[in-house]
This record gives C-alpha cells, sequence and structure tokens, in this order.
C-alpha cells in the first residue's frame, strides 16, 4: 500500500530545480507519485511502505549532485 510523505526542500531556486529533484526521486524505486513546488519547497512523495525517510532525504541531496546546488530535505510532520 502506498503512503505519502511530504517534506521541505532547501535550495531550490527555480524551476529546473523543482524538475530536477522530482525526476531524481521519480527513479527511486517504490515511488509511485511525486509534486515538487519549488517555490514553497514543498515536496509529496507517494512511495510504497518499503521506502524510508532516510532514502527520500538521500534521494534529494544527491539530486543537486553535478551542480552548484545544494538541496537538504526535512520530513514535514
Amino acid at each position: 500500500m502506498a503512503q505519502t510523505t511530504v517534506l521541505r526542500i532547501e535550495g531550490l531556486t527555480c524551476d529546473l530545480c523543482g524538475k530536477r529533484v522530482a525526476d531524481a526521486l521519480r527513479r527511486l524505486p517504490g515511488v509511485v507519485r511525486v509534486e515538487v513546488d519549488w517555490r514553497s519547497g514543498r515536496c509529496q512523495v507517494s512511495h510504497e511502505d518499503g521506502v524510508t525517510i532516510g532514502d527520500l532525504v538521500e534521494t534529494v541531496a544527491n539530486a543537486a549532485r553535478g551542480t552548484w546546488h545544494q538541496y537538504t530535505a526535512t520530513p514535514v510532520p
């Protein structure tokens, strides 16, 4: 069964940043749906139970690899 996690992402400065993060999360096995609002820094991820918060946070951080950006994600309760 899918569950939803909301993340607050720091470091998003433009639409391309949001797309970069969304694309990275969509490639993560077990992720079903991703919505990123780069202006507010809010990201909603629907995923299978086997996907952990740590997986999501690490994927967001790694999405900045190869750019001058640095993204950090924290779960929103």
